[in-house]
């Protein structure tokens, strides 16, 4: 039957294929085309040799040919199934599911119930395990929903919900294929999403949130977490005088969320039902369902109870747990009763143990299991419940940890040595480790870095108030105090650092600080002291001159400043300032004589040249040309001369974009505003241009200077 022309007219959702599932069905679909061509063809064909050319899928393969045999020695006839797209019993068939010799199961929608996607189980005897199963309701047996008997073909539909399409059979056929040996549980849940038939059943499963076992756990840890709940499976059934008898990898559901389901109850033994069906699988069987079924004469009663379904069981544990059965395949092409004989027979020696074959078992589950598989009633658990109790022990707190030292031997013991380490190295520390101001003094230099100057302070303040002569922490302080642009604290802590300190930065900063808080000669002292101890330092001649401008040592800094470097445009423009105020100085006096007057002409002489000595070093700011046209104007006033060079000034201010406002912003060239010349240039001023900022005299201390008197411990 192909199964990829399944899309049905009755329902409105169509079924998708997991790529996964898709490709075992392609490779077993041209296997077994391949097997029945041969076959009819008159070759004769092994099946145990054909399956070994499909290692992957060997396990599935072989159950597909089990079947193939049996139904051509069946008398059950074939074309009574339901088909692909037929409606059947109010159920829409999509697809097989599974194939047996006496029942098979498909995807089917119910239209009933809004075409609800339902696993539906058709056999011509399935009304005893209906009735079986409706009385039983636990989470680790798929339940039923309905039965139903079709009164054209006598045969029986079982509706059961659909919870997934992996089976055990697909995880250990995905884990252990091509020499594969898993080490994680979570490993388990991809195999059984891998498998998944349908992509939008496992989106709509995404809320069901599997154990932390299966995620975290390695893979011992989750084939003990599913044998503990097949085992309270069991349990429950037992308790309800239901014996399974059919136990295998095939028959145990594993949802998307990794809880496992029994199914498939067929064979099972039902005491309310009378029903004591006999049969199995060979490899699954315990010895006296073995002897029971292929005795040479039929027994009154089978000698099986709930110790054989615990030997099932155990089976599926080696299997998962090892990759292999416990006992071998059983003989191939070999007669029925004779391959029994000699799996009875394998059954009966000793068994290869599980740590053997899996270190990474630890002793007790192995233990468990191979007591599972004793050949005699007597040495196997007595009932589901104690297995399950004794598979619980592997997750109590002190077998886990036990479990842990053991497998993480070696990492434990490199532990401890870390661990001596650490605390050697720890008491070291404690030791040697810097006292508490300078780890105070280090955080705050650390927030201080990263621009948190609150934080900073907070820190400088403790690494003071330990150790009150800690001066490069007051300095820290007052730098971040001035960061702040709280300048008039900032500098009374600077104050106190600069004098212990004694350093060019540490004056600077000083000087800084109280030029920015108006107190310039204090300011001017502090940049005074700076030079002496840089004085090769243009910048701070520049500060000191700016803040004494009002005294005659401004002139004298200034000289030096340009002794210094004689391109420096600010200290021209500066100097040309310091003349100015001696002009103003000078025409304070109420008594002016032609000295008073000679000095003035002198000196005005001197800011002229001056002011074009620093337009020439250029470029020129706005500010000094401005400056520059203001006192040409008022130059000219006494000098007519001099006006030629005022409109070329003039012109220059206009051309640099100055605006009317910063030009006239002084008294003097308002006089020439009648004239024509004037009106024509200023109309050429730009109507939006930014205004004048001041000339940048003062600059700020610089950091990497700060930075080193910070960061010398």
């Amino acid at each position: 039957m192909s199964f990829t022309d399944a899309a049905s007219t009755w329902h409105s959702m169509p079924v998708q294929i997991g790529e996964g599932r898709k490709e075992k069905e392609r490779v077993l679909d041209e296997a077994y085309d391949e097997y029945c061509r041969l076959q009819d063809a008159g070759q004769s064909v092994s099946a145990s040799l054909f399956c070994d050319r499909y290692p992957t899928y060997r396990k599935s393969l072989r159950r597909l040919l089990d079947v193939h045999e049996t139904l051509d020695e069946s008398d059950v006839e074939g074309d009574s199934w339901p088909q692909c797209d037929d409606l059947f019993l109010g159920f829409v068939v999509h697809r097989e599911l599974g194939v047996g010799a006496i029942a098979r199961v498909y995807l089917a929608s119910e239209l009933a119930l809004g075409r609800r996607l339902v696993a539906l189980k058709v056999s011509h005897f399935g009304s005893d395990e209906a009735e079986t199963l409706g009385k039983l309701t636990h989470p680790n047996v798929v339940p039923v929903h309905s039965m139903q008997t079709d009164d054209e073909t006598g045969m029986t539909a079982v509706c059961m919900p659909y919870l997934g399409s992996s089976t055990l059979a697909d995880v250990l056929e995905l884990l252990f294929g091509e020499d594969n040996h898993p080490s994680q549980a979570e490993q388990i849940l991809q195999a059984t999403r891998e498998r998944e038939l349908l992509p939008q059943f496992l989106q709509a499963q995404r809320t069901e949130v599997p154990d932390k076992v299966l995620v975290r756990g390695d893979y011992v840890d989750g084939v003990v977490h599913l044998a503990q709940q097949l085992a309270q499976g069991l349990a429950y059934t037992h308790s309800h005088g239901v014996l399974h008898r059919d136990l295998k990898p095939s028959n145990v559901l594993v949802t998307p969320s990794g809880c496992p389901m029994l199914l498939d109850f067929n064979l099972s033994c039902d005491e309310e039902l009378n029903v004591n069906r006999m049969g199995g699988t060979l490899p699954y069987m315990a010895p006296e369902q073995i002897r029971a079924v292929f005795a040479d004469s039929a027994e009154p009663e089978s000698p099986a109870d709930v110790r054989s379904d615990i030997f099932s069981l155990g089976i599926i544990l080696y299997e998962m747990l090892t990759g292999r059965l416990p006992f071998g395949e059983p003989p191939a092409d070999t007669a029925p009763r004779k391959a029994a004989a000699a799996y009875l027979e394998a059954q009966g020696k000793p068994l290869l143990p599980i740590g053997q074959l899996n270190p990474a078992v630890d002793r007790q589950v192995a233990e468990t299991v191979e007591r599972c598989l004793g050949f005699d009633f007597e040495q196997r658990p007595q009932s589901a419940d104690e297995l399950a109790h004794e598979l619980q022990q592997h997750f109590a707190p002190r077998q886990r940890w036990g479990r842990f030292l053991y497998r993480h031997r070696a990492a434990v013991a490199a532990t401890l040595i870390v661990t001596w380490l650490a605390l050697a190295l720890g008491i070291w520390h404690l030791v040697t480790r810097p006292p508490y101001d300078v780890r105070q003094y280090r955080q705050g230099l650390r927030d201080y870095y990263a621009t948190r100057y609150d934080e900073a302070i907070q820190h400088f303040d403790r690494a003071t108030m330990a150790n009150p002569d800690f001066d490069e922490a007051n300095f820290g302080r007052g730098v971040a105090l001035m960061r702040l642009g709280n300048y008039e604290n900032a500098a009374g802590y600077l104050d106190i650092a600069a004098i212990e300190l004694d350093s060019a930065i540490t004056y600077e900063c000083l000087g800084y600080a109280k030029l920015m808080s108006e107190e310039p000669l204090a300011a001017a002292f502090a940049y005074g002291e700076a030079l002496k101890r840089a004085p090769q330092e243009l910048h701070l001649y520049l500060c000191d001159a700016y803040c004494s401008i009002d005294t005659a040592d401004a002139e004298i800094t200034l000289n030096s400043a340009i002794q210094l470097d004689e391109t420096s445009q600010a200290a021209y423009f500066l100097r040309a300032k310091a003349r100015v105020r001696m002009i103003e100085l000078v025409e304070t006096k109420t008594e002016k004589d032609g000295t008073l007057t000679q000095i003035v002409d002198k000196l005005t002489s001197q800011i002229l040249a001056d002011l074009d000595r620093a337009i020439d070093l250029g470029p020129p700011e706005p500010s000094l040309l401005i400056y520059t046209c203001q006192r040409y104007a008022r130059a000219a006033e006494r000098r007519p001369d001099l006006q030629p060079r005022l409109r070329a000034n003039l012109q220059r201010a206009v051309i640099a974009g100055c605006r009317l406002t910063d030009l006239e912003s002084g008294e003097y060239l308002t006089s020439y505003s009648t004239e024509s010349w004037y009106q024509n240039l200023v109309a050429k001023c730009a109507p939006s241009a930014p205004a004048a900022g001041d000339y940048p005299f003062v600059t700020p201390p610089d950091d990497q200077a700060i930075n080193a008197i910070l960061s010398w411990r």
